[in-house]
């Protein structure tokens, strides 16, 4: 029955060639045989065609006999094989579902340890635009979700004392995707300003596409403030070590 249908497939190729050959010749009329020819061929192959069928016949009844019984028994197996089948997928079922609840416990933990933060936190996407803030940005910065959503955290955090240079090696470290910590100066919402220790890291998905950004922020104004009075009073006292303190002239140790 395979050599039939084999020998048959080889004839529609023929056909088809034929079929082609002429119909190059109608639209061009020109053909390396004639009209006559064509048609002989034409006819010819068909007949085989018809002979393959033919020929195919006693092959079909032993095939449905065959098929019949193959089919009882393979219902039998079948509901064996579905039975095994579905207490695989059941079981697998199973173990994803405890998989999920497992992801979903530890998303609920992160969301609420994220809520009830201290520090700020920015999600942002690969483009830099602000997706989700928790409440504690909102409290440093006056700034409330909906207000920020969809904008760059530099568009309205950001101001004129805000150091260019640490400016642009943030935004180097995101095009890289390189985590960054800095300080920088921020503005707040009536235009307040503060100091913040900010880290930068990529954000990925589970199989390792980039998500996006997260943004922890924590305001140090105190901090710099006091290193700053450290700073201007050593300062100080560096100036008056070498200078009079009536007149303000360089003295003998200057």
């Amino acid at each position: 029955a395979m050599r039939v249908c084999e020998r048959d497939l080889t004839t529609i190729m023929s056909v088809h060639e034929i079929l082609d050959e002429k119909s190059t010749a109608d639209r061009t009329g020109n053909s390396a045989q004639s009209q006559t020819a064509l048609n002989v061929r034409f006819v010819v192959e068909v007949q085989r065609l018809i002979d393959d069928s033919l020929a195919l016949h006693p092959f079909v009844s032993f095939i449905e006999d065959k098929l019949s019984k193959t089919v009882r028994l393979g219902t039998i197996f079948a509901a064996l094989g579905l039975a095994g089948l579905f207490a695989f997928l059941a079981r697998d079922l199973v173990r994803n579902k405890r998989i999920q609840d497992k992801q979903n416990k530890e998303l609920w933990e992160l969301a609420v340890i994220a809520e009830r933060a201290n520090d700020a936190i920015i999600l942002a996407d690969n483009d830099g635009r602000v997706t989700w803030v928790n409440p504690a940005f909102g409290r440093m910065t006056g700034y409330v979700r909906k207000a920020c959503g969809g904008k760059s955290p530099g568009s309205f955090l950001q101001g004129p004392e805000t150091d260019q240079r640490t400016r642009r090696a943030i935004a180097r470290a995101i095009r890289a995707g390189r985590p960054i910590k800095r300080e920088i100066l921020n503005y707040s919402n009536d235009g307040r300003p503060y100091w913040i220790s900010l880290s930068i890291s990529a954000v990925e998905t589970s199989d390792g596409q980039p998500y996006g950004f997260v943004a922890i922020s924590s305001d140090i104004s105190r901090d710099v403030a006091q290193r700053e009075a450290i700073k201007a009073a050593n300062q100080e006292i560096a100036h008056q070590s070498v200078h009079d303190p009536l007149t303000d002239l360089p003295n003998k140790r200057a």
